[in-house]
């Protein structure tokens, strides 16, 4: 039931049409239900993101959340994702929230 996961939000609701409006995570312990993540004591989770908007465009639910990989491992994930944070120059490319 529970899974190790690399996920992408990408928001619809931005104002706009302004950047950023993708953010790039992970997750252990959790599972998908209703286009959104839970953790193993089944409250939402919201990303370990601290920027407020993503918060907030979290709790809106108006997104596409897609799972970018799957592991047991949750140190395979943690390379995952740091490989696609990578791959995406999710640090310099404004149309992530990830900093």
């Amino acid at each position: 039931m529970f899974s190790n996961i690399v996920y992408k939000f990408t928001f619809n609701n931005i104002k706009d049409n302004k950047s950023p409006y993708m953010y790039i995570g992970s997750k252990s312990n959790c599972y998908i239900k209703d286009n959104k993540i839970y953790d193993k004591n089944h409250k939402q989770y919201l990303t370990s993101s601290t920027n407020q908007l993503v918060q907030e465009l979290i709790k809106e639910g108006d997104y596409l959340l897609e799972i970018l990989y799957k592991n047991d491992d949750y140190k395979s994930v943690l390379e995952k994702e740091n490989e696609l944070q990578l791959k995406y120059d999710v640090i310099h490319d404004d149309t992530y929230f990830n900093k």
